[in-house]
């Protein structure tokens, strides 16, 4: 046999997809199954942080909590929710229409504070922007109607200017909602929930891929 001959190429088919059910087998990589189920395929959890470290990150957020909380007790109930049962026990107000709206926001801005301190972080920042911008809409009604009539206090300042000054501020309340939503979700205690119910979910897909083909074999 020639040297050509004997170091020539074996040529091979190329064997199509088998399908079965719906199941393409050749999608399911075996040499990745076992990598993972070896353990060099687990999702990292993030990495390791230093009792000081931990300490900081969890001060930074109590201080967080306790600044929402003051302000929302504040602005969201002191000013808000009063000066909505205010409005509403007043039918002779010109704002009367607008007491149980700013109650129902308002309430909206609380509940995403309450959210916030349960760890419901994308929740509360989605709660609580949809209550603020409630807030802020009724506001502006209001002044649109006392400006209209040209209303002011024994002062004579504007009684716009004052409903500006007295609602407009919850805006903290949001902010504080936001800045505290956000450190708590890149928090290393949240990162690590996070790996574990990624790894989880892993788990049971590949749990259940080597089931579906011992199945349908």
């Amino acid at each position: 046999m020639s040297k050509k001959n004997k170091y020539k190429r074996k040529t091979t088919t190329k064997k199509s997809p088998v399908v079965i059910e719906g199941i393409d087998k050749s999608a399911f990589d075996e040499e990745a199954y076992s990598s993972f189920m070896s353990g060099s395929r687990r999702i990292e959890p993030p990495r390791m942080i230093t009792d000081k470290q931990a300490r900081r990150g969890k001060i930074i957020r109590t201080l967080l909590k306790i600044a929402m909380i003051v302000c929302t007790c504040y602005w969201a109930v002191f000013n808000n929710i009063l000066a909505g049962i205010g409005m509403v026990i007043k039918p002779e107000s010109q704002i009367h229409q607008y007491g149980v709206p700013m109650l129902i926001a308002t309430g909206i801005v609380i509940l995403a504070s309450v959210l916030v301190l349960k760890n419901k972080n994308i929740p509360s920042i989605i709660t609580g922007a949809v209550g603020m911008a409630a807030v802020l809409v009724i506001v502006g009604n209001m002044c649109d109607v006392v400006d209209a009539l040209a209303l002011s206090d024994e002062n004579f300042q504007m009684m716009s200017d004052i409903y500006k000054k007295r609602h407009n501020p919850t805006m903290i309340v949001a902010l504080f909602q936001v800045i505290l939503a956000v450190v708590q979700y890149f928090s290393y205690e949240e990162s690590v929930k996070r790996a574990k119910r990624r790894q989880k979910k892993l788990d049971e897909k590949y749990a259940e891929a080597p089931k579906i083909l011992d199945d349908n074999d």
